[in-house]
C-alpha cells in the first residue's frame, strides 16, 4: 500500500484541509499529485477524515433526511427477509445508514459496524448515543476485517466498496469470509448505469465488476439489479445479494459476545484497556471507547502481555 500521510514534501501542512474547505475533490487531488490510477487506502483515509461529521450534519436538511430514510428502508426491505440475528455494516461511515436500516429490522442480537476513519466512527457513536441506541462501532479495514470466519448472519455495505476500484476482489473475499449466510452489497452499479454515470464512476475511481467477481468465485448471486432508491441519480445504487454456500461453513461464530480477531494473523484478541494479540505481538489501541482494529493502527509490543499482566481468558 502506498502511503500519502507522511509525505510532507508533497503536501504542505494543512494543504489538504484547505483544499477540502475550498471544495476540491481530495481523492482526485491525491491521485493527480502522486500519479495514482486508483484511490489508495491512505488517500481514502485522508479524504474521509476531512469529511467527518458532514453526513450527520446533512441530515439536518429535511429533504436530505427524508431521502436518506427512504434509502435505508429500501435496504431494510431486502435485509429483513433474511432474518439476521447478527448484522455487520462494513464501511459504516458515521453509522447513519446502519441506524435507519435497523429501524426496519427485528430480532438483531448482535450489531456491529466499522469504518476506516476513527473520526467518523466517533461521530457515529455519539449520534447513536444521542438517539438512545447502541451498536458496537470500531475502526477497521474492508481488506482485513477483524473477525473470525462466519461471524455474522448478514454482512452489508452501503457505498463503502465504492472508492476502492482495483481492490474489489480482496474486499469481496473478506466480506464473504466473515458472513455466515448472506453478503448484501449496496454499491454503485457500473454495469447497469448509463454513459454519464459510468463516466463519473471512472473519473472518481469507483468500484466495478462486482457481480462478475462473485460468479467467478462460484458464489450464488441471489439478486442483482438497481435499487429502487438512489441518493444520487448520477451514482445509481445497485443491489448485489450473495448467498453463502453452507457447505463452506465449519463453525458458527455468530453467538453473543465480543470476539474480535487480529487483522494481521486472525488469532483472537485479548481485551484489557486495549486489544492485544498474543500470537503476533500486536496491540490495537482503544480511543474514547472506540477499538482501533486496522492494520495501520497496530503497535508492535510483544511484551505487552508480560508487562501489563494480560493473559487469555480461561
Amino acid at each position: 500500500m502506498k502511503t500519502v500521510l507522511n509525505t510532507a514534501c508533497v503536501f504542505k501542512p494543512g494543504e489538504l484541509r484547505s483544499a477540502y474547505q475550498q471544495g476540491e475533490n481530495i481523492l482526485r487531488l491525491i491521485r493527480d499529485r502522486f500519479g495514482f490510477s486508483t484511490n489508495e487506502q491512505a488517500a481514502i483515509l485522508a479524504s474521509y477524515d476531512l469529511q467527518a461529521g458532514s453526513y450527520i450534519e446533512a441530515l439536518n436538511d429535511t429533504d436530505v433526511c427524508s431521502a436518506h430514510q427512504m434509502y435505508a428502508q429500501a435496504i431494510g426491505n431486502i435485509i429483513k427477509p433474511l432474518e439476521p440475528r447478527s448484522l455487520l455494516d462494513a464501511g459504516a461511515g458515521e453509522a447513519t445508514t446502519l441506524l435507519d436500516v435497523t429501524e426496519h429490522l427485528s430480532g438483531i442480537e448482535r450489531l456491529y459496524g466499522f469504518d476506516l476513519v476513527w473520526s467518523r466512527v466517533y461521530c457515529g457513536a455519539k449520534y447513536w448515543m444521542e438517539r438512545g441506541r447502541t451498536a458496537s462501532l470500531f475502526v477497521g479495514e474492508l481488506e482485513a476485517i477483524p473477525f473470525p470466519d462466519n461471524s455474522f448472519d448478514v454482512v452489508f455495505t452501503s457505498h463503502a466498496v465504492e472508492p476502492n476500484h482495483g481492490r474489489e476482489e480482496v474486499i469481496l473475499g473478506e466480506l464473504y469470509r466473515v458472513a455466515r449466510k448472506y453478503v448484501a452489497l449496496f454499491e454503485p452499479c457500473y454495469e447497469l448505469a448509463g454513459p454519464e454515470a459510468r463516466a463519473r464512476m471512472e473519473f472518481h475511481g469507483y468500484c466495478r465488476g462486482l457481480p462478475a467477481l462473485a460468479r467467478q468465485r462460484g458464489w450464488t448471486v441471489v439478486d442483482w439489479r438497481l435499487l429502487d432508491v438512489s441518493l444520487n441519480a448520477t451514482n445509481p445504487t445497485g443491489v448485489l445479494l450473495i448467498e453463502k454456500n453452507q457447505k463452506e461453513i465449519c463453525s458458527d461464530n455468530t453467538g453473543p459476545g465480543v470476539n474480535y480477531s487480529c487483522p494481521v494473523c486472525r488469532e483472537m484478541l485479548i481485551q484489557s484497556e486495549h486489544w492485544f494479540c498474543q500470537a503476533c505481538g500486536m496491540v490495537y489501541p482503544q480511543i474514547k471507547g472506540i477499538p482501533c482494529l486496522s492494520r495501520m493502527s497496530a503497535i508492535v509490543a510483544s511484551k505487552f502481555g508480560e508487562y501489563c499482566g494480560v493473559s487469555p481468558a480461561r
